[in-house]
């Protein structure tokens, strides 16, 4: 499934995605393959996930550093 997930979103993904994915999997040095990278990507689409992102740095923040969230946010079938 996410094989075929895939290929019908793949109309639809910027060549950029594309290209970090092969240089993750060419800078593991054959530990992690773009198939399975691919695949791991796919996963939210399957489970109707979704993320929210946020991120602040410099004046946002009191000491300047950045700070990073990411959170799945799973749909409720209750």
């Amino acid at each position: 499934m996410l094989d075929l997930n895939y290929q019908i979103a793949l109309p639809y993904i910027p060549q950029r995605f594309i290209d970090e994915v092969k240089g993750i999997a060419d800078g593991s040095n054959g530990l992690v393959s773009e198939q399975l990278l691919i695949r791991i990507n796919m996963v939210p689409e399957l489970t109707q996930a979704a993320c929210t992102i946020f991120g602040a740095f410099g004046s946002a923040t009191a000491d300047g550093k950045l700070y990073h969230l990411r959170a799945l946010d799973w749909e409720s079938t209750a």
